[in-house]
């Protein structure tokens, strides 16, 4: 899998995790998250989703 980010730049995941359940008040349901490595910049947070 590679992604490929707003600014062009691609990231590869170092893994998927799959199937966590995940509590949001009193909703509980399964969720995928992938895993990866990339510089943390202030100005342009990220967010997945």
């Amino acid at each position: 899998m590679t992604l490929i980010l707003a600014d062009r730049t691609k990231v590869y995941p170092y893994g998927i995790l799959e199937d966590v359940l995940v509590r949001v008040n009193d909703t509980i349901f399964p969720a995928d998250f992938v895993v990866m490595d990339i510089e943390e910049d202030e100005e342009a947070p990220i967010l997945l989703g």
